[in-house]
């Protein structure tokens, strides 16, 4: 708790966390300092977008955007051939046993919603096949025909694998469901005779659950951060889109046909799958909730299964090994995928033909570091003080004194000042030379990124302080081994338990837009670093030391 109390010290004058870590209402004081922090950001984040016409001055972010693109798009197709061939076939099986258990309770149904996607995507797809097979025609380019059917081919195979990843989150919603059902059923109490039937009914759906979310997380997990990343860099290249298509009136029906695809192919799927998510995470904290006339079968699962064998992205069936020929196939149909990706990259120049997208990545990083800013603001001073305090409260515990914690934040806060006292003289350097005007400009981004870099020690020093929670409950239970277990020992676990998921609850409701801002911020200011690198090729070797300063900015401030 001591560098969290010096954390707050120092957040205080930012506005970034409460003055103490007493449980104590902001006074009036408190409130006027935190308004008028986050109009002075305001006002220099408006200040800052008044010179915007310095974005148009870089026209390599549009490359990096592009191939880091195709990039992830190849990798993510990769990964799924890869995983369903080759590295997870086992936990394939496993994971369908489970979904097809789950399919055959009576009684229970999915929403039908990947079912209609399903068929939306595919419409789509050929409504654009027929477009792109017109412009070929009219071309008469073979070389464009292997562009444009590369690429929509590689866009089909992530909508398939999108909707495949949803139908098995629809599933495992329902065995979530299933399990609240006997839960709910267990707590209206049953009779003598099934108490023992029914307690292992729910230990065994309990376990297969955890078994299920692991081998999910196993299978999933990459190619879920890969599809939010290829959603993210579309999106840019969507906006950069829109900006051109305004200056030429004659290309409506292109941003149409653009927003279409976006909608169906690009956000839609994702969007969904948070939802989904989302669903299954408050349905995983329901202990009861009626569920009536349910229904559920496999049929959508098979038939994305149907159509995902064909682009190896799923396993050939439900049931069988893999064997070589599709093996060869998967084989195959990579390095098609590959030979057409570098087939593509051939006409990298096409990528340099554009200039807005440096304007878009810096406006959505100005204005995703101003949104942090007034968040924290206001969830330390005014919406969030309440759990602020119980945050707090429930960290504050004088049996964990015997455990040692991470020294890692305190090193980390050090690191921070060390680089801004040093940054700050940099830039003082050049108060000489460019006058009080350029000091002006610096100042409020040198402020946000000094409340940015501080807030992140906040996080890691709160979350090493959870760690400890979680460290003290296994030692009290790891005690159950060698000690009698008395009322006292089980009220003990019973209040550790109680108060560490009310931590976990409030860290979230106080920390879960902040940290999405904080990723966004980070996968911006990447972008940025990497048009930087490629800039910096076509500048003089002067911009060695702003290039230097960059990478130290990017690891201590940024990425770290």
């Amino acid at each position: 708790m001591v560098l969290l109390k010096n954390i707050f010290t120092v957040g205080q004058f930012l506005s970034i966390a409460p003055s103490s870590t007493k449980s104590k209402s902001a006074n009036l004081f408190k409130k006027i300092y935190a308004a008028f922090f986050a109009t002075f950001m305001i006002v220099g984040t408006v200040k800052t977008l008044i010179y915007e016409n310095f974005y148009l001055k870089y026209v390599h972010v549009k490359t990096v955007v592009c191939l880091l693109t195709d990039l992830n798009l190849l990798v993510l197709i990769l990964a799924g051939i890869i995983n369903s061939s080759f590295r997870k076939s086992g936990e394939w099986r496993k994971l369908l046993k489970i979904l097809e258990v789950t399919s055959q309770v009576p009684n229970a149904k999915t929403s039908k919603m990947p079912t209609l996607w399903f068929i939306l995507i595919h419409i789509v797809l050929v409504l654009i096949q027929i477009s792109e097979t017109y412009v070929v025609l009219k071309a008469r380019s073979w070389k464009l025909a292997v562009r444009l059917g590369t690429g929509s081919l590689r866009m089909y195979t992530r909508s398939i694998y999108v909707v495949l990843v949803w139908e098995v989150l629809n599933l495992l919603h329902l065995k979530f469901k299933l399990l609240s059902t006997l839960l709910s059923d267990f707590s209206c109490g049953v009779p003598a005779r099934d108490f023992a039937l029914v307690a292992k009914k729910i230990t065994n759906i309990v376990f297969v659950l955890k078994n299920a979310v692991d081998t999910f997380n196993d299978i999933f997990g990459w190619p879920l951060a890969l599809i939010i990343s290829h959603t993210c860099l579309q999106f840019l290249k969507y906006l950069d889109k829109n900006l051109m298509t305004q200056e030429d009136n004659d290309e409506v029906w292109v941003l149409v046909m653009v927003n279409i695809t976006l909608v169906l192919l690009i956000l839609g799927g994702p969007v969904m799958l948070i939802f989904t998510c989302d669903a299954i995470v408050k349905q995983a904290e329901v202990n009861v909730q009626l569920l009536q006339e349910l229904r559920m079968t496999l049929k959508v699962l098979k038939v994305i299964f149907t159509v995902g064998r064909f682009l190896a992205i799923t396993p050939p069936n439900v049931n069988i090994k893999i064997n070589f020929y599709q093996k060869l196939y998967a084989l195959l149909l990579i390095t098609l995928i590959g030979l057409g990706i570098l087939r593509g990259w051939v006409y990298k120049n096409f990528y340099m033909n554009f200039i807005h997208m440096k304007m878009i990545v810096s406006l959505l990083t100005d204005c995703n570091i101003f949104a942090f800013n007034c968040a924290v603001v206001v969830n330390s001073t005014l919406t969030k003080r309440e759990e602020w305090s119980k945050l707090v409260e429930n960290l504050k515990n004088e049996q964990q004194n015997n455990l040692k914690s991470s020294k890692l934040p305190l090193l980390w806060l050090i690191l921070v000042h060390i680089f801004v006292s040093v940054f700050i003289t940099y830039q003082l350097f050049f108060v000489r030379i460019s006058g009080l005007r350029y000091w002006i400009v610096i100042a409020l981004p040198m402020v946000q990124m000094y409340i940015r870099a501080l807030y992140n020690v906040l996080l890691l020093e709160i979350l090493n302080l959870m760690l400890l929670k979680y460290k003290f409950l296994i030692e009290s239970l790891s005690d159950f081994k060698s000690k009698k277990v008395s009322s006292v020992f089980v009220k003990k676990i019973k209040s550790c338990a109680c108060v560490l998921k009310d931590t976990v609850d409030v860290f979230n409701d106080i920390f879960g837009w902040p940290i999405a801002l904080v990723i966004l911020h980070t996968c911006f200011v990447f972008l940025k670093f990497l048009d930087q690198n490629v800039a910096v090729n076509h500048r003089n070797r002067m911009d060695v030391y702003a290039m230097v300063l960059t990478n130290l900015s990017l690891v201590f401030m940024t990425l770290s």
